[in-house]
């Protein structure tokens, strides 16, 4: 594994997605990034990596100083494993961009990256499409969102999101200053979810905050 790995040194980026790696390529990576100090973007998705190895990575990371960009899209995490990477995000100072599309995450997934987002000063994109973090999981990054100034991207469409989350959410962003794009599209929170977020949406733009919202 050690060769197969050697040319990592001299790369920014490293991009192994759709290899079918499991959780023991996601370990042996993990290995490797402890050795090499230089990958600023790391793209693992489909690798059906479970539980056991993201917490691996989450490990690496932790002690990463480089790594700007991670993603983990289609992969099978769920919430012990995004409990991992979220508690490491507390105490990273690098990362940028963390993509978690399609892991099965649900509301505890969603709130333990929420408390991380109380801490984290550097993470400004946060791709959770595709899950099912639930009103539960939306109103608690809502809650986070009066907290965090440095998140500016925050993807949550085809959550299972109702009206109770999206009313949070609105509310969150009549608070939060940072935030410039919120992807809450596919959702269920019809018509009076709809409006709050555009309402809030409105009282940004007046306030001279430029919003992106994608209902």
């Amino acid at each position: 594994h050690q060769v197969e790995f050697s040319h990592v040194l001299y790369m920014g980026e490293l991009d192994l997605m759709w290899n079918n790696t499991g959780d023991r390529g996601a370990e042996v990576l993990a290995e490797a990034l402890h050795r090499h100090t230089s990958i600023a973007g790391l793209s693992m998705g489909g690798n059906k990596i479970g539980a056991e190895g993201a917490k691996a990575l989450a490990k690496a990371l932790r002690h990463s100083t480089t790594l700007r960009g991670l993603s983990l899209c289609d992969n099978e995490s769920g919430d012990e494993g995004t409990k991992a990477l979220a508690e490491t995000l507390r105490h990273n100072t690098t990362l940028e961009q963390l993509s978690l599309e399609r892991n099965s995450i649900g509301g505890d997934g969603a709130k333990a990256l929420a408390e991380a987002l109380r801490h984290n000063t550097t993470l400004k994109a946060l791709l959770l499409y595709d899950n099912s973090i639930g009103d539960e999981g939306a109103k608690a990054l809502a809650e986070a969102l009066r907290h965090n100034t440095t998140l500016t991207e925050l993807s949550l469409d085809g959550n299972n999101i109702g009206v109770d989350g999206a009313k949070a959410l609105a509310e969150a962003l009549r608070h939060n200053t940072t935030l410039t794009v919120l992807d809450v599209e596919k959702n269920n929170f019809g018509v009076d979810g709809a409006k709050a977020l555009r309402d809030a949406k409105k009282s940004k733009c007046q306030m001279g905050h430029p919003f992106n919202l994608l209902l």
